[in-house]
């Protein structure tokens, strides 16, 4: 697989690098980047790696020449410096976004992924038997899996939250979002997104409206303890013994709306007591960046969390929610039900977390990091093999080859040059698709 998505990059870049050579400059441009000198290149990357700009033109283009080779290429450093320019143009037409969230389902719980593969399964209830059906499944059909990963994103982004419909959702009148998608070490798929409320206000204006206008500052306290919980109702029954029913309770049974809602209410804890309480034992993944020395040993999670008793507002105007249980992760009643799997969900107040958020999902998506100062280190070494091999007196096959090209392409070789000394243990293939909406609604 993954030497499949190598040959789709470098089909791809090639195909970059001849919308490049057909710009009206171009032939000017590749006639500068030739008179480049090792030392020019090599001066340039230390310049840059010392935390300096790089004056000179040539290599300014040259390093825009890389980069634009590689917008296109699922994986690339060039497609992370896409998707952030993406998101500032998301973030000035709507505003800042409002809400992340993580959507894990689990694929070795739902009957879809076996509808979805054509495998007949017994329809009774045979606990032992459907699971071990559907084990096989997500283990060997990788198409079903994502297959029942689409459905259930659309669903979730469509039909529950309504972003950019113009109706209601269940976090209210979404206007957009953007999401990556990426698989754990098993292949299951999991998505990260932000999302956008219509009419969010700045962070700033918001926060001192809030510490201004208390009746505003409880109407936003009950709405996102509307759609936000941090803890367990302890009241509602909970049987550990008792599988959890599949689907969440229908709408059509002849009920009143109380009936109907509190039935709801209590699926939604009886799925997040299953589905969101994290491990007392963490997991491998609380300390998958853990640096060694004291008190750097914590879950990254933050997990266990502070309790506090009630919502509350602080003094710098940022609400914090009510949590009765240090272990859970916070969720929605409305996507526990429905999705009936692992999840998160927290609101957006400040623009350092928003900025960070934007940082993660994009290095999340990507897994490829490329600086400045090494474009250009990586273009030096090239240029120095090719005149190393055009000095030569008893010239290799390798120099033969280097002669030949010359400085043909030189920027398209140093992309895929980059790109291929990346870190393999984290190959670009894992990151399947991007979720948004107008401008990659892939799913």
């Amino acid at each position: 697989m993954y030497l499949l998505f190598d040959i789709l990059q470098l089909r791809r870049s090639s195909l970059g690098n001849a919308f490049l050579v057909k710009r009206r400059h171009w032939r000017s441009a590749a006639h500068d980047i030739a008179s480049l000198t090792v030392d020019q290149l090599e001066k340039a990357a230390q310049d840059v790696k010392a935390g300096q700009n790089v004056e000179d033109p040539v290599i300014q283009r040259l390093q825009q020449h890389i980069v634009t080779i590689g917008m296109r290429i699922p994986g690339s450093f060039s497609q992370k410096l896409r998707m952030r320019s993406e998101i500032r143009g998301l973030i000035v037409r709507h505003g800042m976004p409002a809400f992340w969230i993580t959507i894990n389902p689990s694929d070795l719980r739902n009957h879809l992924v076996l509808i979805l593969a054509g495998v007949e399964f017994p329809v009774d209830d045979l606990g032992a038997i459907n699971a071990a059906i559907r084990d096989a499944v997500a283990t060997s059909n990788p198409v079903a899996v994502a297959d029942f990963f689409h459905c259930v994103c659309q669903a979730i982004l469509r039909g529950l939250l309504a972003t950019d419909t113009g109706h209601i959702g269940a976090l209210g009148d979404l206007s957009n979002h953007y999401g990556v998608v990426e698989t754990n070490g098993r292949g299951m798929l999991h998505m990260h997104a932000i999302l956008w409320v219509r009419g969010n206000l700045a962070f700033t204006t918001l926060r001192n409206r809030v510490l201004g206008d208390t009746e505003f500052a409880a109407r936003l306290i009950r709405y996102l303890e509307a759609t936000i919980v941090q803890g367990i109702d302890e009241s509602v029954p909970h049987d550990p013994e008792v599988n959890l029913p599949s689907t969440p309770p229908s709408a059509k049974e002849r009920e009143t709306d109380a009936e109907f809602f509190l039935g709801l209410s209590y699926d939604s804890n009886s799925v997040a007591r299953r589905t969101q309480i994290h491990s007392r034992h963490h997991h491998s993944t609380c300390f998958k960046y853990r640096q060694r020395g004291p008190g750097k040993d914590a879950c990254r999670f933050g997990m266990p969390r502070d309790l506090v008793p009630t919502s509350k507002v602080d003094e710098f105007g940022l609400i914090h929610l009510a949590r009765n249980h240090a272990w859970t992760n916070p969720w929605n009643p409305a996507i526990a039900s429905c999705v009936r799997s692992n999840h998160d969900i927290s609101w957006i107040p400040t623009v350092s977390k928003s900025l960070s958020l934007i940082y993660y999902i994009t290095d999340y998506a990507t897994k490829d990091d490329v600086s400045p100062w090494q474009m250009v280190a990586k273009a030096a070494l090239l240029k120095q093999r090719i005149e190393r091999a055009e000095a030569a007196e008893l010239p290799t096959r390798t120099d033969l080859r280097l002669r030949d090209k010359g400085l043909d392409n030189f920027a398209l070789r140093c992309f895929n040059t980059l790109t291929r000394s990346g870190d393999k243990r984290r190959p670009g293939g894992k990151h399947l698709a991007q979720l948004t909406n107008p401008l990659h609604d892939q799913l």
